[in-house]
């Protein structure tokens, strides 16, 4: 697979409980390929599992802030932090398997 201009990014994926047929071809021919996210942001997608592994523990690859790619063209990029309520502390009791 030669690539001349990037791929859009996600693949179309008609089966969704198995990997786009995209995948084993760059993985064979192109195991780092240049995309486009949703966002219009460029990025790199890395396909064989060792250099994934290895990219993912190389601190000079940003997976967040300033650097890193966006997925969506929103401010948060598409990735945002759920807000779960806060436990309630008052009235809260203690469990103990202690007897009486």
């Amino acid at each position: 697979m030669s690539q001349a201009t990037p791929l859009r990014f996600p693949f179309a994926n008609p089966e969704p409980l198995q990997p786009p047929a995209e995948w084993a071809e760059l993985r064979e021919k192109c195991p780092v390929a240049h995309v486009t996210l949703p966002s219009g942001d460029a990025a790199l997608l890395v396909t064989r599992y060792d250099d994934v592994k290895q990219v993912l523990a190389d601190p000079r690859f940003p997976r967040s802030g300033e650097g890193a790619a966006r997925q969506a063209d929103t401010e948060s990029g598409g990735c945002s932090t759920p807000r779960w309520p806060r436990p309630c502390r008052s009235g809260a009791t203690t469990i103990s398997s202690g007897a009486g």
